[in-house]
Formats: structure tokens, sequence, C-alpha cells
């Protein structure tokens, strides 16, 4: 009996495990739980049987446990929509709250599944961006390390050769560089591979903690473009969703600005942008005055163009879309640069060491 009692502990202890995992990695797969619920609901199936069929697909139909976050979490949607009525409620702890805000707002005025689809689009935006910037740098990076590589090759085996036949002042151009530059990479390689590290814990650490001077600037170049430009289009489909049910606008600002609690920096743009709201501007006139180009100078000088417009709240959701759209292509335009800078200094040094052998077969025709 006790045998048993110990294989129920431990099938309870692995489903709390199995519900942790799926939480930790549900992120990596949200979209797709996003695309089918609102596909189904867009097809007109009620959003609690379009929930309940999640879950008889991720178990296929009763024939094995629910282990992945897709069930896990339309379990504890179908908890909330029968107990207050919405879904959304249960989003708050599985997703970004930018992404749950959105949600919510769209579900209160019964527009969730083009929500759930603008989200989907925004969380591929990002994801596509991410990944064309990984596959763009990882060339690069590996010639660079092939490049370490042979720096220490040279610095072990090519430069004592050079050595033993000629003497400092008999060495090339080519020789010296090589010698110099093997010598730099083998004797600070440890601190320059620890400061890249601490630099990049750095730029995560700053992106939404720091505010201080030169934040401005750094907006504008990456990595800091890339995470305004996320927080840019999460913004403009918020805030539309919220104009389009008829929040009023200092309110949904609050809403938005609540959601930021942990992100310093997103907070005192919205905070700004509202304070300039309180005193009677539109919205527009508000983000150009707030002092901080968010969610970005010509984003704002658009919408100001609109401002008069009745369906300028349409408008600045249509503007997310295609700046979306643009932030993926400047993306890949950034790679680019990435892969020229590393590639021309991989190039240089390849030619100057074969330019550093040719010279040592001079030598030893002297």
């Amino acid at each position: 009996m006790n045998f048993l009692e110990k294989l129920n502990n431990t099938e309870l202890d692995l489903s709390a495990f199995n519900y942790w995992i799926a939480k930790k990695t549900f992120s990596l797969n949200r979209s797709s739980f996003y695309e089918s619920l609102g596909g189904m609901i867009r097809d007109g199936t009620p959003s609690l049987r379009a929930l309940e069929f999640l879950c008889e697909i991720e178990t296929d139909f009763g024939a094995k446990k629910g282990t992945s976050g897709i069930y896990f979490l339309a379990q504890e949607c179908i908890a909330s929509l029968k107990s207050t009525g919405m879904l959304s409620g249960a989003l708050t702890t599985w997703i970004p709250p930018e992404e749950a805000g959105l949600i919510r707002n769209a579900e209160e005025r019964g527009y969730i599944d083009e929500a759930l689809f603008q989200v989907a689009k925004t969380v591929k935006g990002r994801k596509e961006m991410m990944t064309s910037l990984i596959v763009v740098c990882l060339y690069p990076l590996f010639l660079f390390a092939l490049c370490v590589v042979n720096m220490y090759n040279a610095h072990h085996r090519i430069v004592p050769i050079i050595s033993a036949f000629a003497s400092e002042e008999r060495w090339s151009t080519q020789m010296y560089l090589l010698a110099s530059m093997s010598a730099f990479v083998i004797d600070y390689g440890l601190w320059l591979s620890v400061g890249f590290i601490a630099l990049i814990i750095l730029i995560q650490f700053s992106f939404s903690r720091y505010t201080g001077p030169g934040r401005s600037i750094l907006d504008k170049i990456p990595p800091w473009s890339m995470y305004q430009t996320f927080h840019g289009v999460n913004y403009l489909f918020c805030i539309s969703s919220m104009l389009q049910i008829n929040i009023p606008l200092s309110q949904a600002l609050e809403r938005i600005e609540k959601n930021a609690e942990n992100n310093k920096w997103l907070k005192e743009r919205i905070n700004t942008i509202k304070k300039h709201v309180l005193s009677g501007q539109n919205l527009a006139t508000a983000m150009k005055n707030s002092g901080h180009d968010f969610p970005s100078k010509l984003c704002i000088n658009k919408l100001l163009l609109n401002s008069e417009r009745t369906d300028s709240i349409s408008e600045m959701s249509g503007y997310a879309s295609q700046w979306l759209e643009d932030a993926k292509k400047s993306v890949k335009k950034t790679g680019i640069i990435i892969t020229s800078v590393i590639g021309g200094f991989v190039f240089f040094f390849i030619i100057n060491m074969i330019g550093a052998i040719y010279s040592i077969s001079d030598l030893l025709k002297q």
C-alpha cells in the first residue's frame, strides 16, 4: 500500500512538473494558440467550445494526458470564462502584459478574434526579426571564430618561424601586423570575451531600465531601436483597440502604463504622453510634445497628418502593421551591415596572413 501511495505522489509531482515546463515553454508557440483560437471564433464557434476543442486536440480526444502549454492555458481560460464570462482573465500569468491587455480590451468590445490574430502577427514579426538577426550574424561570427583560431596558430607557429629567420627590423608590414594582432588576441582574448559578455548583459539590462542621459540617442541605433520598435508596435495596436471601444484616451493610457509597471523605460514614455493628454492635447500632439519620439518620429508625424480624420484610429492600427513589416526589413539590413563589418575584418586578416607568408619566402631567398 505504501508503494502505491508513493506512485500516486510521484504522478502528482510529475503533473506539477509538466505544468511548470509547459508554462515556461509556452512562449515558443503561443502564436499557434492565438491563431487556432482566433480562427475557430472567427468561423462562428463560441469561445467556450473553441477552448474545449483545443483541449480535445491536445489530448488526442482523450487518448492521452494533456501536457502542453496550450492544453493547460485552455483549461484555465475555460475556468475563467465560466466564472467571469471572459477568458482573458487567465492570460495574465502566461503571456506578456501588453499582449494580455490587447486581448482583454478586444474581448470587452466583442472582437477577440481580431485581437488574437493581431497579437499572433506581432509575435511572429518579433520572432522573424530576431531570427533574421541571428541568421545573418551566424556566418560572420563563424568566420570571426575561425579568424581567432588562425591568430592562435599564427602566434604559436608562424611568428616563431619569422623570428627565427629575421629580426624585427627586417620584418615586412604584413609580418608586423600579423604578429601584433595575434599577440593582442592571445594576451587579451580572455578579457575581451569577458568584456563582450558583460556588454551584452549591460545592454539587456538597459532596455527596460535605463532612462538617463543619452537614452534618446541610443533609441535611434540597434539594438535599442529594435526594442523601441517592438514596444511601439504593441503600443499602437493596444491604444487603437481601446479607443475603438470608446474607452477615454486618458484611461487607455493609464491601462497601458499599469501594464508597464516593470518597464521603467516604457512607463516613463506613457506617463509623459498621458500628462499632455490630461492638459487637453490630442494623442498625436501629446506624443510629439512628450519629447521622447515614441513610438517613432516618423510615426508621430504621420499620425499628426491624420489626427483630424474620422478614421484616424483605424489608421493607427494599419500603420502599426506596416511599421512591423518595415521593421523586419530594417533588421535584415542591420544584419547585412554587421556581416559586412565582421567579414571585412576577417578578409583583412586573411589577406595580411597570406602577405606575411609570402614575405617569409622573400626572406628565405635573401
